[in-house]
């Protein structure tokens, strides 16, 4: 297949792992991520196979992007020399071959042409970071950040709800793993009403969490990275106030296992918002009324 070269103005990056994959789109307008795990059905053995499906995933996800902003050539880079030089001169080993055409075609259906570009692991550095803290789990708020975002957001947590015995900042916590000193496993399971939580999840679980936050009517206060943000915006409830806590390299604290695998923190600052997903007292008492709830109910649950 060959593609005409034009000048690109936007970049894709790319990285995978045996656990997931990542990707950022930079535009003129700002940057955008993605991160999300393998399914438990797929059966990606090679790691230049995983590196090429996250080129398609990658595509996929920022599909309605480009077409909106009439992208007409995107340069892509990556630290695999494999899968540049497989998207460079289109010819895939037999492993590949597969996922090669599906790009191809995908490109086709967008009308983007396709560059590529080498750089070396260590230029690589936001998305091999990101994609290590996406799906590693262990690294949380600095005690100094969170007393920062709490004081300005005036809120106070009453639990943690994705931490570890080692991580956690709040008394009462949850684990995504077994843990005899957490309330209980896996905060997702269980309802949060009646609870304002600190939520720093993993970046793969943002949407979820988000919408169980709709759905429990609750005011949270929410750790995220700036790129999250910009990707969630549409998804994210009303948020009633935020702070820009600064680099996450000095705001995110590591745990043993990143430390050990030597992964890295990402580029890029981290903000805490104040979210509420509660309906408004006028709204409540509208609906109840009309439900022909008495004036004794009505107030109990304005005042919840």
């Amino acid at each position: 297949m060959e593609l005409t070269v034009k000048n690109p103005f936007v970049i894709l990056s790319t990285d995978a792992s045996e656990i997931g994959w990542t990707s950022f789109l930079h535009t003129k307008n700002g940057e955008l991520m993605v991160a999300e795990k393998w399914y438990e059905n797929w059966h990606l053995k090679s790691s230049n196979l995983r590196e090429m499906v996250a080129v398609l995933m990658s595509l996929r996800a920022f599909s309605p992007i480009l077409q909106q902003t009439n992208v007409d050539c995107l340069l892509f880079q990556t630290d695999n020399t494999t899968t540049e030089s497989c998207l460079r001169k289109w010819r895939p080993s037999k492993a590949l071959i597969h996922i090669a055409m599906i790009i191809s075609q995908l490109l086709k259906n967008l009308n983007v042409s396709f560059v590529t570009e080498h750089i070396k692991g260590i230029h690589n550095n936001k998305a091999d970071a990101l994609s290590g803290m996406a799906h590693h789990e262990d690294y949380s708020i600095s005690i100094p950040a969170l007393n920062q975002a709490i004081t300005f957001l005036q809120l106070v947590s009453t639990t943690d709800l994705f931490a570890s015995r080692t991580m956690k900042q709040c008394k009462r916590y949850y684990n995504l793993q077994q843990d005899r000193g957490a309330v209980r496993r896996n905060a997702m399971s269980f309802s949060w009403t009646g609870e304002r939580p600190l939520i720093h999840c993993p970046i793969e679980m943002i949407p979820r969490v988000i919408n169980k936050i709709n759905k429990d009517q609750i005011d949270a206060l929410l750790i995220l990275l700036q790129q999250c943000i910009y990707k969630f915006k549409q998804l994210l409830p009303k948020i009633s106030s935020e702070i820009d806590l600064g680099p996450s390299q000095q705001v995110l604290d590591q745990g043993p296992k990143m430390m050990n695998l030597e992964f890295k923190l990402p580029p890029g600052n981290t903000k805490a918002l104040r979210v509420t997903s509660r309906l408004e007292k006028i709204v409540v008492i509208q609906i109840a009324t009309a439900a022909g709830l008495d004036s004794g109910t009505v107030n109990n649950l304005i005042t919840k």
